[in-house]
């Protein structure tokens, strides 16, 4: 085998020993995923529970101030489209185009 062949060959068997990197790596990840995944779920279940500022988007009735005066619509108009009427032109019924 050529030289830069052997390096290869080399470093993967470095890479894939028992107790190399990888191995240690793996180790790791196996009981530090688990671990967060854990702490994760502790934090979703346990933050309702956490006393904090009411921050609330639904309006109590006896607190929204109210205005005495409501919308008003004054001279309201239709203006129908420049086609002359806001319905079909036709009392025919419509034709399937396809």
């Amino acid at each position: 085998m050529t030289h830069a062949a052997d390096v290869i060959r080399d470093r993967r068997r470095e890479f894939a020993a028992p107790g190399g990197f990888h191995d240690k790596l793996i180790g790791f990840l196996a009981r530090a995923l688990p671990a967060a995944l854990g702490l994760v779920f502790a934090v979703l279940i346990l933050a309702p529970l956490a006393p904090r500022g009411e921050i609330s988007f639904l309006l109590d009735r006896n607190k929204v101030a109210v205005t005495a005066e409501r919308l008003r619509v004054e001279h309201a108009t239709f203006r129908p489209k420049s086609c002359g009427s806001p319905g079909r032109s036709s009392s025919r019924p419509p034709m399937a185009t396809g």
